[in-house]
């Protein structure tokens, strides 16, 4: 509970920001709370330009600004896209206390609870009214949806009665925030949603002793016999869930993705005439020395190619509502959304219902994270290296995590007498495992805070382009040595830096 708020107060704080006013007020006052000079004029700024959802921008905006404001976006988009990933890393390791049929040391399990991002927990009312599965079903599918009716129904009528009043509204710019929330609503919710309906389907059969057929119950609910009437009556609530929550909401963003995936990964001009380097290569340089260079300039006319398709997607209106979706990756990996939900609806719903209670339920689901880490480590898919990071190391916890309850489960298969693997020790050090990828992404965001200054994406692609340019013209020069690789990779770092 504490994790959904913390992440929730946090995300709203990243979407207020969204001026370049507020971002800079919001930065500044941090670091004087930080260096402990803070004023009650900087506090004041701050409250104002949070206050005020814009400022009129000037009638001309120099290169500087332009970039400087660029930047700006780039640093709270990216702690935004750390902090979705370090929520779907938290659901996931939180998840195994009550999906695996393994018991982590108390220290550890504590941790889980606090950091819990689970709406099945908030919403279960089963520990106060002693209320079964089935109203549990019900609180925990249909309150996000009535939530977001309610929420859509509110923001309607606000804007009813700001124009009956006389007040101007930016509808295009409400409509995306409205949507942007309902999204943000939806990814937290989604994997938990999902688990809870399809535990419906998973009973277990336990022997009565005598001829007389086995005891068939809901695993969720032992009270619950799943050769019932009353079973079969909420069979149609839980298919109409199953089709909203974990097939409806995935199947829905990726044929929205899908309608939009020239725009996402749009076509662009190559913005690099090769042919020129190519012969200049070919006529001056060794077989070896050639075929480095040409890796070499594969590798940056792709990255220059994503920068170029960046920064036409930015600009491209059609696709502002559905910034959510796309914002953290390369236009190359636009259905990567679509893969991360599914990952997260299988480790916490889908494997609650495969071989339950069994050594293979806690097997498929280190296998599974060990596939997730290997597909995000082959594509790489987010814009910046640092959310890659955050994500590697985060794919990585989960392997651990998964690897500690698949240890647990055969130790106390064995039945091994003060295991290690129950010790406080160990559950410190899975404690330190949970936190790694929350403790990274915090250290990156205070580097980028105060580290060297952040260059735009725009800046990046046209000092690239300057950059290959001279590097170009360096080696079509006449009477003039064809540098090494390791030459031509130490100038051209140091022309990007200046």
């Amino acid at each position: 509970m504490v994790g959904l708020i913390v992440s929730l107060l946090f995300t709203v704080m990243l979407r207020r920001c969204g001026t370049e006013q507020h971002c800079a007020a919001l930065g500044r006052f941090v670091r004087s709370v930080l260096t402990g000079n803070c004023t009650l004029d900087e506090g004041a700024e701050f409250a104002v330009n949070m206050a005020q959802p814009e400022e009129k921008a000037g009638d001309s905006l120099s290169e500087a600004s332009s970039d400087a404001r660029d930047r700006q976006r780039q640093f709270w988009q990216s702690v935004m896209t750390k902090v979705k990933v370090i929520i779907a890393a938290w659901q996931i390791a939180s998840s195994t206390a009550w999906v695996l049929p393994v018991k982590f040391p108390s220290v550890f399990e504590f941790v889980q609870l606090a950091f819990s991002i689970d709406f099945v927990q908030l919403a279960s009312v089963s520990c106060i009214t002693q209320a079964g599965y089935y109203t549990t079903l019900v609180c925990v599918t249909v309150a996000p949806l009535a939530l977001i009716f309610a929420g859509l129904a509110f923001y309607a009528t606000v804007l009813v009665i700001r124009r009956k009043i006389g007040l101007s509204d930016d509808l295009e710019r409400n409509k995306r925030r409205a949507i942007y929330a309902i999204l943000l609503l939806i990814y937290i919710v989604l994997p938990t949603c999902s688990a809870h309906t399809l535990r419906y389907f998973r009973c277990v059969k336990f022997d009565r002793g005598d001829e007389r057929r086995q005891l068939k119950v809901l695993a969720a609910d032992l009270n619950i016999s799943c050769r019932g009437r009353r079973y079969d009556a909420w069979l149609p609530f839980a298919v109409c869930m199953v089709g909203i929550w974990p097939v409806g909401m995935p199947s829905a963003m990726l044929i929205v993705l899908w309608r939009y995936r020239h725009r996402l990964n749009p076509e662009i001009e190559d913005a690099l005439d090769t042919a020129q380097l190519k012969a200049s290569i070919s006529s001056t340089s060794t077989g070896e020395a050639r075929g480095e260079y040409e890796k070499e300039e594969e590798r940056h006319r792709v990255a220059l190619t994503q920068l170029a398709k960046i920064e036409k997607r930015q600009e491209d209106e059609h696709l502002r509502a559905l910034e959510f979706l796309y914002e953290d990756y390369e236009p190359r990996t636009w259905a990567f959304p679509i893969f991360e939900m599914f990952r997260r609806i299988f480790l916490m719903g889908a494997l609650s219902i495969f071989y339950h209670g069994m050594m293979a339920q806690v097997a498929v689901g280190l296998l599974g994270s060990m596939v997730s880490y290997k597909v995000f480590n082959h594509y790489q898919p987010y814009i910046e290296d640092g959310d890659n990071i955050v994500s590697e190391v985060a794919q990585m916890k989960l392997v651990l995590v998964y690897f500690a309850a698949l240890v647990v489960y055969v130790s106390d298969s064995v039945e091994q007498s003060e295991s290690v693997f129950s010790s406080l020790r160990f559950g410190i050090l899975l404690v330190v495992v949970f936190v790694s990828s929350t403790l990274t992404a915090a250290y990156l965001v205070i580097v980028e805070l105060f580290g060297p200054r952040t260059v735009s994406i725009a800046r990046m692609r046209r000092r690239s382009e300057a950059l290959y340019r001279a590097v170009l013209s360096r080696g079509q020069a006449a009477g003039r040595k064809q540098p090494t690789p390791v030459e031509a990779s130490e100038t051209d770092t140091a022309e990007f830096a200046a």
